[in-house]
């Protein structure tokens, strides 16, 4: 069941790779309408997005906190080597969208925020590290749910296997009656057999008896 199980993620892994992919656009956030790093992530919810985005933040030696009012995640000088030799900020938002999630990231540089045409290399490196997000989220989300089907399933085969057992136990129970019912009417033969002649015994012995009681009567009449 394992296996089956990792040949499952492994084919969800090749048709979920092409939905992680990552774009950019203009969007609104708290310091006004910039360039944003967005990926869909699928499966998993926004509670479980949340917590795990703001762990690979922290991963930045950021500070992180989020702003309850709007939402929106703050990462304070997260330290991103490959997509800034300085430290930047980061501003986050998950919101949902169909049956996905929407997970759009600011990377201010200070002065300028992140985008493809003028910070090409840290672009690319940034792209990777949301896709490897998504990609794991997913994964995730899918193993967990995977787990829990599997657990169902073990729990559901184990209540067959007790019908099959069952099952087994009263055919057996059966054939044991049928042997019992076999067994019964041979001796209910022998039972009729014997009561005919203990009948004719118990006759013989009545009138045995009653010759002796005669006997006695007539000892004093002779």
């Amino acid at each position: 069941m394992k296996q089956a199980g990792l040949f499952i993620i492994g084919c969800l892994l090749l048709s979920i790779n092409a939905t992680a992919q990552v774009w950019e656009e203009t969007k609104a956030m708290t310091k006004g309408v910039e360039n944003a790093l967005i990926v869909e992530i699928h499966e998993a919810d926004a509670k479980m997005i949340e917590k795990e985005w703001t762990k690979q933040l922290k991963g930045y030696k950021a500070k992180v906190k989020k702003n309850r009012k709007t939402g929106e995640i703050f990462a304070d000088n997260a330290s991103i080597p490959n997509v800034s030799g300085n430290t930047l900020d980061v501003y986050s938002t998950v919101t949902p969208s169909d049956s996905k999630f929407i997970l759009s990231v600011w990377f201010d540089l200070g002065g300028a925020y992140l985008n493809s045409s003028e910070h090409s290399d840290g672009y690319i490196v940034a792209s990777q590290l949301m896709q490897d997000f998504s990609l794991k989220m997913q994964t995730d989300a899918i193993s967990a749910e995977l787990k829990a089907q599997e657990k169902i399933y073990d729990k559901e085969e184990a209540t067959m296997k007790k019908l099959v057992a069952e099952n087994e136990r009263l055919r057996s129970d059966i054939e044991m009656y049928k042997q019992k019912i076999l067994e019964a009417e041979e001796a209910l033969k022998t039972n009729e057999a014997n009561q005919v002649q203990q009948k004719n015994v118990v006759a013989m012995q009545k009138e045995a008896l009653e010759q002796v009681k005669q006997k006695l009567e007539n000892v004093g009449n002779q």
